[in-house]
């Protein structure tokens, strides 16, 4: 699965570059579809390709063993008592913990209510207790009422993500139930859920524009722009996803913005905290501008275009090693760690994304 999305992911990224490049037809991020030729989309694009070769050669070389040596079926090992009690308490937990973090990040001012924090949901604690609540199907997996129950609050909480905080977050709560829908061949409500999860990307996208989202009256604002642009944003949401990647990753290298040396290489990929280094490198020089960071890929280039073939050679290991997992909540935690990381890779930092390896590895 993990080889398998990032073909499609490097597939489906490149040609979507190149038709917006020569059709212009949709306006892309940053105007980036009418500062490229085809030719240069698609000279740029040849190292992504170069790349991605490294990429199957070491996944198709790697020693195939299953990283989680007892295997775990869920129809024929499932103790419900336990996992029950375990589901209950944590989803209560997580609820209280997301309200809690919404009534402290607003204020009452005249009898009126704003946001005091521009995301009062989203922080790095917050992204990983969604992958908890994503992860929470695995207590219920035999269970329907349960397992409605678990559809009916993680599409709240990715719903208050997508309104409140305009958090592309808001698709981790989920995923698990995606996979779990796909396991079980239950092709319905696994597209619903699809859907439902692009609409909350959706909206997360368009709300991105108003600063007071906590507002009944802007959220159907927002919904209604969204309805009404629906074709404009869901090409945006898609090329965000994909194309704008791309175009990030030859923008950087074609006009060789922002800089990063070896020292910054080592400092990025080590999981020592900034303290312990000697001397700590200027963030500001890892990005393009004020809005748009390197990004991985572009920094390792820039570093030596043969560390992008390590680089993309390093990730065909990594999915050989999660496509020989046993282990179905091993697989599923690496495998949506894995995902981040492909679509991370372009458009944030090494730094920022060298700890989502090392989640991988302890899975």
């Amino acid at each position: 699965m993990a080889k398998s999305f990032f073909s499609y992911y490097m597939f489906v990224s490149i040609v979507l570059c190149v038709f917006f490049t020569y059709s212009k037809r949709y306006q892309m991020p940053f105007d980036y579809e009418l500062i490229f030729s085809v030719y240069e989309v698609a000279y740029y694009s040849a190292y992504l390709c170069v790349g991605y070769f490294f990429f199957i050669f070491s996944y198709r070389f790697s020693l195939k063993k299953n990283v989680s040596r007892n295997g775990y079926n869920l129809k024929n090992d499932f103790n419900p008592k336990p996992r029950l009690f375990v589901f209950l308490f944590v989803q209560i937990a997580i609820v209280v913990y997301f309200l809690t973090r919404l009534v402290s990040g607003v204020e009452y001012t005249n009898g009126e209510q704003y946001i005091q924090d521009y995301r009062p949901l989203g922080d790095k604690v917050s992204n990983l207790v969604l992958l908890i609540q994503s992860f929470l199907i695995f207590t219920v997996w035999r269970k329907p009422v349960f397992v409605f129950i678990l559809l009916v609050l993680s599409a709240l909480i990715a719903f208050l993500f997508a309104w409140i905080d305009s958090s592309r977050a808001s698709i981790l709560p989920l995923v698990g139930l995606l996979y779990y829908f796909y396991k079980e061949r239950k092709i319905f409500p696994g597209v619903v859920v699809l859907i439902y999860l692009i609409f909350c990307y959706m909206i997360a996208m368009v709300g991105r524009s108003f600063t007071d989202r906590i507002d009944f009256h802007s959220l159907n604002e927002i919904v209604s722009l969204t309805m009404y642009k629906f074709d404009e944003v869901l090409v945006w949401v898609v090329s965000y996803f994909t194309a704008f990647s791309v175009y990030q990753f030859a923008y950087i290298t074609r006009d060789t913005l922002g800089d990063f040396t070896w020292y910054d290489f080592f400092y990025s990929i080590t999981p020592l905290p900034s303290f312990a280094w000697p001397y700590i490198p200027d963030y500001e020089n890892w990005r393009a501008d004020e809005f748009r960071p390197m990004g991985a890929v572009s920094e390792v280039y820039r570093v030596s275009p043969l560390m992008l073939f390590v680089y993309f050679g390093f990730k065909g290991f990594l999915a050989k090693a999660i496509d020989s997992m046993s282990n179905d909540i091993a697989r599923l935690f690496a495998v949506v760690i894995f995902i981040m990381t492909v679509v991370m890779m372009f458009q944030y930092n090494l730094r920022s994304t060298q700890w989502f390896y090392y989640l991988i590895a302890l899975s």
